[in-house]
């Protein structure tokens, strides 16, 4: 199988629901995908439907997230947080964020600390 992740959760999410109503039968899924969504993309091999029955067994991502995703951040926000880095290696990034506030006054949250 050649790239498992070819499809976006919605279309992942009516494939899954096909196969519920097909009580596991991933060939008779791929019958009723067909059926019920006759626009979509079909998958050409009832294993790309287990596959994705497998990712999801596996607390694995049904498709991809986008990497890089969300908004950039600031050039100076990011020098802020690279400097308390250099200053306190130690801190973890709630830390960091909580110190930039207390400082600073920025609204810089632990999740940009983490993206830098």
């Amino acid at each position: 199988m050649p790239n498992a992740y070819v499809y976006n959760a919605r279309e992942y999410g009516n494939m899954l629901m096909c196969l519920g109503e097909a009580r596991g039968n991933a060939s008779h899924a791929l019958r009723i995908y067909r059926e019920r969504f006759p626009t979509a993309r079909h998958p050409a091999d009832s294993r790309l439907i287990t596959a994705a029955f497998q990712r999801v067994l596996e607390n694995r991502p049904i498709a991809l997230v986008a990497a890089g995703g969300g908004s950039k951040v600031a050039v100076h926000s990011e020098e802020r947080i690279l400097d308390v880095v250099r200053r306190y290696p130690n801190l973890g990034t709630r830390s960091i964020a909580k110190l930039l506030r207390r400082r600073d006054g920025t609204s810089i949250s632990y999740c940009t600390v983490h993206k830098v």
